[in-house]
């Protein structure tokens, strides 16, 4: 999970804490992720999914999309099963 939090400390001393038993989390305080990967500024292009070697597998959120949302389970299963 990478999360953009700026330069705000609210996030890392006050939620990430309580996160510890999570995936890994990437804070990405300076944007470097959304700038390298052109990451568009409308929110519904702020869910994606990324490989281990943190390329975008798909973006969009499944949550507003039942299009999207089949494209996540299914890439999640195909990943679960190799």
């Amino acid at each position: 999970m990478i999360i953009y939090c700026g330069a705000n400390d609210y996030f890392r001393k006050i939620i990430y804490p309580d996160y510890n038993y999570l995936p890994p989390i990437i804070l990405d305080a300076n944007s470097v992720f959304f700038e390298k990967n052109k990451i568009p500024e409308e929110e519904i292009f702020h869910t994606m999914l990324i490989d281990e070697n943190s390329r975008i597998i798909i973006i969009g959120d499944p949550t507003r999309s039942d299009y999207i949302n089949e494209k996540y389970k299914n890439i999640i299963f195909n990943l679960k099963d190799n």
